[in-house]
């Protein structure tokens, strides 16, 4: 009686998947239903962000737009090109200049790094460069390369939304069939940049991540960016003063 109870238990994994037995990727859903610990955060003025698990790492999967500080404290919208340049406060933009609230819900803020320090809500942080590295490394090692390798971090299209990217004819580049994007889940937007003279530039073909990291040179810190023309995922040092987008992970 007990074999046959499992024969039917079996049968009915195979007919029923979905509803008995739940296959594991390596990156977990934000279904709070399948991982607990994966669900939303919200920051200081209210706004609500899903997030996925990647690894042991829990990061939100849209780019920040809080106009305040954590501790309450506005942060300084300087759409001005020659204000924007060299400030050494918080300060934070939208591309363009624009102020419609559906493209600002879908694109988030730009800020200068330092907003950093007391932009993430409680138990939530800006990453550091290890924290972005860690990622990296855990989707290379995990077969999340465009070309299955396991080096080089040919992972742009994995973390690369599958929409709004423009497109290119270059094998493993992001804009190169955004159907086969987003694998991880961390659903990576084109929303372009603000550089170190104020002026805009990119949306649709590129997006910059602030690291909480410094570098060795002086006014710079790391980012994390990716091109539509490349399937590598790209680090780099900026000057602190330019408008890049932000992420937060979950506190340890």
């Amino acid at each position: 009686m007990a074999k046959k109870r499992m024969h039917v238990f079996i049968l009915m994994c195979l007919l029923l998947p979905g509803l008995f037995c739940k296959n594991k990727d390596p990156v977990s859903s934000d279904d709070p239903d399948d991982d607990p610990e994966v669900a939303i955060v919200t920051d200081i003025d209210g706004n609500v962000y899903n997030t996925v698990k990647i690894g042991n790492q829990i990061w939100t999967k849209e780019d920040v737009r809080t106009k305040r500080l954590n501790d309450g404290t506005k942060i300084q919208l300087v759409e001005n090109d020659a204000e924007w340049v060299g400030l050494t406060t918080p300060a934070l933009c939208y591309y363009k200049n624009s102020s419609n609230p559906d493209t600002i819900v879908k694109y988030g803020a730009l800020y200068n790094w330092y907003a950093l320090e007391k932009l993430a809500p409680a138990g939530w942080h800006v990453p550091s460069i290890a924290e972005w590295n860690a990622m990296l490394n855990y989707l290379e090692k995990n077969g999340f390369n465009w070309d299955k390798s396991t080096t080089g971090l040919k992972l742009a299209k994995a973390v690369s939304a599958s929409s709004d990217w423009k497109s290119s004819q270059l094998p493993g580049a992001i804009g190169n069939n955004l159907s086969l994007n987003n694998k991880s889940g961390f659903t990576a937007l084109p929303s372009g940049c603000r550089f170190h003279n104020g002026v805009f530039a990119y949306r649709g073909v590129e997006n910059h991540w602030w690291s909480s990291t410094k570098t060795s040179y002086a006014d710079h810190a790391y980012s994390i960016y990716l091109m539509k023309d490349t399937a590598d995922v790209k680090i780099h040092a900026h000057y602190r003063d330019e408008g890049f987008s932000v992420r937060f992970i979950k506190d340890n």
